[in-house]
């Protein structure tokens, strides 16, 4: 029994220092994206994000012009639906309810909020060159690289908890770069586009996974019995 305190009392202590990590990052992302808005609702602010964005368009070409379409739809809509609601669907068949709980309100949260922001903000696209993929929707913040950054963000979240965080870390961080070049590539999206749906999308992870600390730290013990996902 006093082994069993003992453990409990050191993952109440672990589960704090996670709150206030969560929340600090939560502070620095929201604190960034709002800079990030003021200068985007500046009239005559400069930014980089012209000038950026030329140069990667200097760097097009026949074969990243028919590669990276396919790229950027790894990050739409439906491909991240369809992978959450795998995700989702794997966790609840394990009965690991809070990680499917995390992965619903990150993922589904951030596409809500996203539809928000765009409204809020209304801000035009990009029209620098041809387009060669059709975007009709408003352009801050990025919702491809708000929600391939909710996906990562929540799965990493998700299994925090475990062996499986550095893995998730990895491919998660190479999975929101690509997506988010290819937004540029394609010039559908500013770069102020992109990073602000990235802050934003972490952000929102991270008051997800404060809410859910205690429950996510506290099923590490509870899950022993049947674990899928090692703890």
């Amino acid at each position: 029994m006093i082994m069993i305190r003992s453990r409990i009392a050191r993952l109440y202590a672990q589960l704090s220092l996670r709150v206030l990590v969560a929340l600090g990052l939560f502070a620095v992302c929201m604190l960034a994206f709002v800079n990030i808005a003021l200068e985007i609702t500046e009239p005559h602010a400069p930014t980089l994000d012209q000038p950026v964005l030329l140069v990667i368009h200097a760097h097009a070409s026949p074969m990243l012009d028919r590669l990276v379409p396919l790229l950027t739809d790894l990050g739409g809509v439906v491909v991240v639906a369809l992978v959450a609601m795998g995700l989702i669907g794997w966790f609840v068949r394990r009965r690991q309810y809070r990680r499917a709980l995390i992965m619903t309100l990150g993922v589904g949260g951030a596409a809500a909020l996203n539809l928000l922001l765009k409204a809020f903000f209304s801000r035009p696209r990009p029209e620098l060159w041809p387009r060669l993929v059709n975007e009709t929707n408003f352009s801050f913040p990025s919702g491809h690289a708000m929600a391939t950054m909710a996906l990562a963000a929540a799965l990493v979240a998700a299994l925090w908890y475990t062996r499986w965080r550095i893995h998730a870390i990895i491919m998660g961080v190479v999975y929101v770069l690509i997506i988010g070049l290819t937004r540029l590539y394609l010039g559908v999206h500013y770069p102020t586009d992109v990073i602000g749906g990235w802050l934003i999308g972490a952000a929102w992870i991270a008051v997800v996974f404060a809410v859910l600390g205690r429950a996510t730290q506290s099923s590490t013990v509870a899950d022993a019995p049947s674990r899928s996902v090692p703890e």
